[in-house]
């Protein structure tokens, strides 16, 4: 089972997500459930990556990605808190629609 959790800070302008667990819906490798929460993740990672680029993040955003375990984060500056919110509710929405799907391998924590 895959744990998705979304959290904002609004007194620390801090929006963060976490991923946790293995779907088992297939063996490594050929596990279409974690491959699709993987290209969610890591999307999400590279967005904020590239705002941080574009000077639109306080700091660089924290990316922690391994197997099993992800956990990002980031500070947007006042005028980009949008876009970067708008980068976690694209990621919801996907791992909502594969937990809508595969309610047996993605559990949505809100």
């Amino acid at each position: 089972m895959i744990t998705v959790k979304f959290a904002m800070v609004k007194e620390y302008n801090h929006i963060q997500m976490s991923l946790k667990g293995h779907a088992g819906q297939a063996p490594i490798g050929q596990d279409i459930v974690c491959a699709s929460v993987s290209i969610l993740a890591y999307t999400a990672a590279q967005t904020l990556s590239l705002m941080h680029e574009e000077g639109r993040l306080t700091e660089a955003p924290i990316i922690d990605m391994e197997s099993g375990e992800a956990f990002i984060a980031c500070k947007p500056k006042k005028d980009y808190y949008g876009e970067a919110l708008h980068t976690f509710f694209v990621t919801k929405v996907g791992c909502s629609l594969l937990a809508g799907n595969y309610p047996q391998y993605v559990d949505i924590k809100l």
